[in-house]
């Protein structure tokens, strides 16, 4: 989704790993783009805090939750970017990182629904409505990722199918 938006307003888009950074190398790198417009993507950012506790220590330390959310919205903060976090956990956050303020919006997006599902089917595979129908109903239970790999599988096997002749 995040990439869509990047792509329908024509900004470029800084996925950042902070997983492996100390505050030093995160500064280093909010540096680097502070002038050049764009999205910083922080993925799945319940797995690097839980809280105010970094769970992913480095060798040479860890990003620290408080120079973290102080170059979001510090004195020094980052400027004129659009800031997307995802996370599967939004109860694990601390409050401080998704205050209003810092987070404007709070956007969950749910599972598919078997018409959407049937939707989104169709863009991957728009020729074959039988096929459309299949994968749907294989994927009734899968989560939107799962759907969506589903969908890609058949397409791929599609077009590495050796051919015959």
């Amino acid at each position: 989704m995040i990439l869509e938006i990047a792509k329908t307003v024509g900004l470029p888009l800084f996925v950042f790993d902070i997983s492996s950074m100390d505050n030093t190398e995160f500064k280093k790198y909010i540096d680097i783009v502070e002038h050049l417009p764009g999205i910083l993507l922080f993925e799945d950012i319940d797995s690097i805090f839980t809280g105010r506790d970094n769970l992913v220590k480095g060798r040479y330390g860890s990003l620290t939750f408080d120079f973290f959310i102080n170059q979001l919205s510090g004195i020094s903060s980052i400027r004129n970017k659009f800031i997307f976090f995802t996370t599967n956990y939004l109860e694990k956050l601390d409050p401080a990182l998704i205050r209003p303020g810092r987070v404007d919006e709070i956007v969950e997006v749910k599972p598919l629904t078997l018409d959407e599902k049937k939707k989104l089917a169709g863009i991957f595979i728009e020729d074959d409505m039988a096929a459309v129908e299949k994968c749907v109903a294989d994927g009734r239970d899968d989560t939107t990722a799962q759907f969506e790999n589903r969908c890609t599988k058949i397409v791929l096997e599609r077009i590495w199918k050796p051919s015959t002749g």
